[in-house]
């Protein structure tokens, strides 16, 4: 889990915003240095085996859940990420997203609904994606 704030004018703060969801999936050399040590050792260990067969159980629990709302998603081959097409969920009329939500596009006032009212947090797709394979209409 991650923690931490920021206080500052909105100037610095917006641009801290826009700069911290992409720091946060990069990793310190140190933390490469043990995954490397992870990586040489992870044959012994039977990691991926036992790693795969963790992941897909969690996979098929999660996506089970979207198939009763029959939400389509792309199916994860070699990740914990679904991309689920949202486009049928309607965010109520009036719903007051954050200020730095909006602008951004309707995925992060989507994320930012689905946290607050359902309690369930996701990823706007347009963070980590420059081609919009996803729609959110």
């Amino acid at each position: 889990m991650r923690v931490g704030w920021l206080i500052g004018p909105p100037a610095l703060t917006a641009a801290t915003l826009a700069a911290h969801t992409k720091i946060v999936f990069c990793t310190s050399a140190p933390m490469q240095e043990a995954v490397a040590i992870g990586l040489e050792k992870a044959a012994e260990h039977d990691f991926f085996p036992r790693q795969l067969a963790a992941y897909s159980e969690r996979r098929d629990i999660l996506t089970s859940y979207f198939d009763k709302l029959g939400l389509s998603y792309t199916k994860p081959e070699g990740s914990y990420f679904l991309l689920v097409d949202m486009s049928p969920v309607k965010i109520p009329e009036g719903f007051d997203a954050l200020p730095t939500c909006k602008g951004r596009g309707k995925d992060f006032e989507l994320c930012w609904w689905l946290a607050q009212e359902i309690k369930v947090v996701g990823i706007p797709p347009s963070e980590v994606s420059f081609s919009p394979p996803w729609q959110c209409r």
